[in-house]
This record gives structure tokens, C-alpha cells and sequence, in this order.
């Protein structure tokens, strides 16, 4: 694997006076909690873990867009496992709720529209 994740064990002859093969290490890696991979770091000749949350789906505390996780690592910053509960929703910091003062804005906003779109209709 390209993340250098452990992936699975196996037997391999090896020839006499060659190598490893490619991709491969005799240093058995940690036991591997739920959530997380173990990888290997061939520099340091060891094993870390990292947080696995590939598949997973994060919420933009700021915004309430989705962004799926493709890698691995901690959560981003500011990014939740909650999903908005719909339209006008805003993070207090531990859950979203609706945000009164967006949907009025835009509501004002929608009507200002169709009472210029009407009057515009009405003078012609």
C-alpha cells in the first residue's frame, strides 16, 4: 500500500543472501485498535498508528458541508461527526441548531426579490 499500512501477514521463501521482499518488514506491528492502522515508517524502522476514518463522512462546523475522508489522520479542525439537521442550521460548538437570523435574512431577501419581479411585471 502506498501509506505504508500494515494490510496482512504471510510466509515468503526468501533466497539466501537477498533481501526482504518489496514492501515488507520482520518487525511484527503493534496490536491495532478499532479506528486506527498501523504504519510502518521504513526511516525509523518502526511501527506507528494512525486514526483511520476513510469512508467516512465530516461535517464543516463553519459552513455544514460534508467532506468525505479519503486519508488517513485525525479528524480535520473544525469538523464534526454531526450532520446538520436541514436549512438555517449553525454549530454552537457542540451541536447545530437552527440559526433564526440566516432563514429571516433570506426570507427577506426572497421577498424583496419577487416584489421587484412583480412590480417589474406590473409597469409593463
Amino acid at each position: 500500500a502506498g501509506t505504508n499500512e500494515f494490510i496482512g501477514e504471510g510466509d515468503a521463501y526468501i533466497p539466501p543472501h537477498t533481501g526482504l521482499p518489496a514492501n515488507s518488514t520482520d518487525i511484527a506491528p503493534p496490536d491495532i485498535p478499532a479506528g486506527f492502522v498501523a504504519v510502518f515508517n521504513s526511516d525509523e524502522a518502526s511501527w506507528h498508528l494512525d486514526e483511520d476514518h476513510r469512508g467516512k463522512t465530516v461535517y464543516d462546523v463553519a459552513s455544514g458541508d460534508a467532506l468525505f475522508i479519503s486519508e488517513l489522520g485525525p479528524l480535520p479542525e473544525n469538523f464534526t461527526w454531526l450532520s446538520p439537521g436541514g436549512e438555517y442550521q449553525k454549530w454552537n460548538g457542540t451541536a447545530w441548531v437552527k440559526d433564526t437570523e440566516a432563514e429571516k435574512l433570506f426570507r427577506i431577501r426572497e421577498a424583496e426579490e419577487t416584489k421587484k419581479s412583480l412590480m417589474q411585471v406590473a409597469s409593463e
